[in-house]
């Protein structure tokens, strides 16, 4: 009964798992690993290596895991309830004896925008004080109208003045994308949109997703 039980747990972990994994998060990752590996570079992917990444919503941890090792240094990060969750699969995915892979921190992106607000008007400190993401990651965290906006207001929030901004959503209903959108540009972010076909990115380059990168 102890192994049946046992059996059962990682099943439900498993299933559990594999629905909160997005197809975004795994087209994205073989698009990246792609350009990094097999492709010339372009302008982004020059100092790829060399960059500092900041996950929004990483759930599983599944981005992070497979393209993590080739930057710098990936922080994932995502609202407390999701945590153990990300820590868990961190854990599952390191060699023993090894240090895991990146930094976990939570975001509140609800908190954040609130952060973001109080704070308007003051300079973003480019010090000592303060160390900036090279590059914000974004994985099919637009779903909700309700939090479009405030995904929105935390990467501008959390970015500095030379981040750059990668967002790739899986395109369910318009209203969340649109707000998403509208609100970014009001923040003054210039975006454009990353243009795939099949042979670039088999999943990413079909209609129901999109890729942007923003900058401001």
């Amino acid at each position: 009964m102890a192994r049946k039980a046992s059996l059962v747990s990682q099943w439900r972990d498993l299933v559990s798992d594999l629905l909160t994994l997005t197809l975004s998060s795994l087209h994205l990752a073989k698009f990246l690993l792609s350009e990094h590996h097999f492709t010339p570079p372009s302008q982004l992917f020059r100092s790829w290596s060399s960059m500092n990444v900041l996950e929004l919503g990483s759930g599983t941890g599944f981005l992070g895991l497979a393209i993590g090792s080739t930057v710098k240094s990936w922080t994932f990060s995502d609202q407390l309830t999701s945590l153990d969750l990300l820590l868990k699969n961190r854990r599952k995915n390191t060699a023993a004896g090894a240090v895991p892979l990146g930094e976990v921190r939570e975001v509140d992106w609800i908190a954040e925008a609130a952060d973001a607000e109080r704070k308007a008007g003051r300079p973003k400190r480019s010090d000592g004080e303060a160390v900036f993401p090279d590059l914000v990651v974004a994985a099919d965290c637009i779903y909700n109208p309700a939090l479009s906006a405030p995904l929105a207001r935390t990467i501008d929030h959390l970015a500095g003045p030379a981040t750059l901004a990668l967002v790739a959503s899986e395109l369910r209903d318009n209203e969340p994308v649109e707000l998403f959108m509208k609100e970014w540009l009001r923040l003054g972010w210039k975006v454009a949109r990353v243009v795939l076909n099949a042979a670039q990115a088999d999943g990413l380059g079909r209609r129901s997703f999109v890729v942007w990168v923003g900058w401001r």
